[in-house]
């Protein structure tokens, strides 16, 4: 069917009944995203008005506008001292900004962003904080792990990217394989364990980098940890979503989705902190102190200039020592991550229960078979 008798025939029914009007535009009738967009502007959707009204907006511009003031722009420890008032003031507006938040989604809002349901069992809070700290860890390489080949492997920036491969490349075949193993089986534990058992022990072979580590050792160092991380991606999904009713199905994708986001925000932004206060404190302890506070607070960008410095004399001494101290620093990093995985590693094999994933389909959505004929027959007419 072409899309203007798609189009008119659908019109011609939704203008007689509102309900499948909603259904068409959300995309429970077959429908193209063209044919959705156009309908938009004339089909009389009724409710909408009101639950944007009610939805937690006040809450995502708190989250958005605090966050970037304590995680993106803050550098405690490095620009500014820990006890400063620049440093204080975020941290403190950050948290209580995100108490007030939760407060107001549980117990004002008549449409909350957060449903208190979705935190009832065990199993639900342990998949949304393995969801944080699998985000935390993933966007915690990305970013780092270039790094560690740009400075201690002299690396170009593209032959850098393409040195993650090992590490990218296993994430999605590995999670397209849970993905089909835990709906053959139905069983999602076991795929989480096996995947928390490779990331945490990824995550702690990364701490023997050396500058000196050879390319077969770092790929398949790589690997381990890409596997688990891959492995996650699917039975993370699955234990968050098993763990809700039947009302609270698409909330928990939604808050799987947005948990995995925060994770990869505060992964960028924690592993910067550890990274450049790190590097600080091991650059103090040499004999070139009087620079850790002008290298640490660029060192990402910094890397540039160090490969720029000469292998030889006393340029190649200071080099020498700014690459120990960038990998050291990064092993910090690691550290934590390991720590952090090892953590939601046991939190999945203690609290983790194995719920089934067979239930009877309770949904709101969908055509209604008990139309009167005239409606129907309007349809076939046209």
């Amino acid at each position: 069917m072409d899309f203007l008798a798609q189009h008119s025939i659908l019109c011609d029914c939704c203008c007689r009944d509102p309900h499948l009007s909603q259904a068409a535009y959300q995309g429970r009738v077959d429908l193209d995203e063209t044919s959705r967009l156009r309908l938009v502007w004339i089909l009389p959707l009724r409710g909408c008005d009101d639950k944007l009204s009610h939805s937690s907006n006040m809450g995502q511009s708190t989250n958005s506008v605090l966050f970037k003031a304590l995680f993106w722009h803050l550098q405690g420890g490095v620009m500014y001292n820990w006890s400063s008032w620049r440093t204080l003031a975020p941290l403190i507006l950050g948290v209580v900004g995100l108490i007030g938040f939760t407060i107001y989604s549980i117990y004002i809002s008549t449409e909350p962003l957060i449903r208190r349901t979705l935190f009832n069992t065990p199993t639900a809070i342990v998949a949304y904080f393995g969801t944080l700290v699998q985000g935390l860890i993933v966007w915690s390489l990305l970013y780092y792990m270039p790094l560690y080949f740009e400075v201690a492997k002299n690396y170009s920036p593209i032959t850098s990217a393409i040195a993650i491969f090992p590490f990218t490349f296993t994430v999605a075949p590995a999670a397209v394989i849970v993905g089909l193993v835990i709906t053959k089986t139905g069983r999602y534990r076991p795929s989480l364990w096996i995947g928390w058992l490779l990331t945490t022990l990824g995550m702690g072979l990364l701490i023997y980098l050396q500058q000196s580590t050879n390319i077969p050792s770092w790929i398949f160092l790589s690997l381990v940890a890409g596997t688990g991380l891959g492995m996650l991606f699917s039975a993370q999904g699955f234990a968050a979503q098993a763990s809700a009713s039947n009302a609270d199905l698409p909330f928990a994708g939604a808050m799987y989705s947005f948990f995995r986001a925060f994770g990869q925000t505060l992964g960028v932004a924690i592993s910067g902190v550890i990274f450049q206060n790190t590097f600080k404190k091991k650059v103090l302890a040499t004999a070139y102190s009087t620079f850790a506070d002008e290298w640490s607070r660029e060192a990402s960008s910094f890397v540039q200039v160090v490969k720029a410095w000469s292998d030889i004399g006393e340029e190649g001494v200071m080099k020498e020592v700014v690459i120990r101290a960038y990998v050291e620093s990064l092993r910090m990093v690691w550290c934590v991550m390991c720590v952090l995985a090892g953590g939601a590693s046991i939190a999945s094999l203690v609290w983790t229960r194995e719920i089934s994933l067979e239930r009877e389909l309770e949904t709101e959505q969908g055509f209604r078979y008990d139309m009167d004929e005239y409606r129907w027959g309007g349809c076939n007419k046209r």
